[in-house]
């Protein structure tokens, strides 16, 4: 009976300091982290060589907002390429950018030469940013109150493609940003 006693102590003081320290994690939380992914659709039609443009703006993203006056950090996290549709067979030299709307300055920039487009519509194209880039994104970030919006620039040279002119390419350059925001 009391190696039993024993045992059921031990039991209920085990359960009993689990619960303790659970609940210390809980309450000693003081920051929340939820990921932005940014999604910017870009759609081309015409000849070679094949340009467009499309803003966004951080302030349009619900996540932000519901954040807006708690928000400590917005952080860069990662970006990829990715298509949507296109005219078959389409291949070219892809170009790709982000500007900022405030300044004008170009945040990242990438080039897929002798791209076959179709070869992202399943996998995307992983962007690999300098550091450098990395830290001029979450510089821009860190102000999104002054620096808002940005442009993407899509431009595909050296066309070929099994019908056409003109040719048809819808891309979307994803980006996922990190939140730290206070509880």
């Amino acid at each position: 009976m009391n190696k039993i006693f024993k045992q059921l102590l031990l039991f209920i003081g085990i359960i009993i300091t689990i619960g303790i320290l659970s609940c210390d994690e809980i309450v000693n939380l003081e920051n929340l982290f939820i990921n932005l992914k940014i999604s910017q659709e870009i759609t081309g039609t015409g000849v070679d060589p094949l340009d467009t443009t499309a803003t966004f703006c951080l302030s349009e993203f619900d996540e932000l907002n519901d954040y807006k006056g708690d928000i400590e950090k917005i952080k860069y996290v990662a970006a990829a390429f990715r298509t949507d549709s296109s005219t078959p067979g389409l291949t070219g030299d892809i170009f790709a950018s982000i500007v900022s709307d405030d300044d004008g300055v170009t945040i990242f920039s990438f080039t897929i030469l002798d791209a076959q487009v179709e070869d992202y519509i399943e996998n995307p194209y992983e962007l690999d940013l300098t550091q450098e880039q990395i830290d001029l994104f979450n510089a821009y970030l860190a102000d999104y109150a002054n620096k808002d919006c940005y442009t993407t620039t899509l431009s595909v040279t050296n066309i070929s493609a099994e019908d056409g002119p003109p040719y048809t390419l819808t891309g979307i350059v994803e980006i996922v940003l990190e939140i730290e925001a206070k509880l």
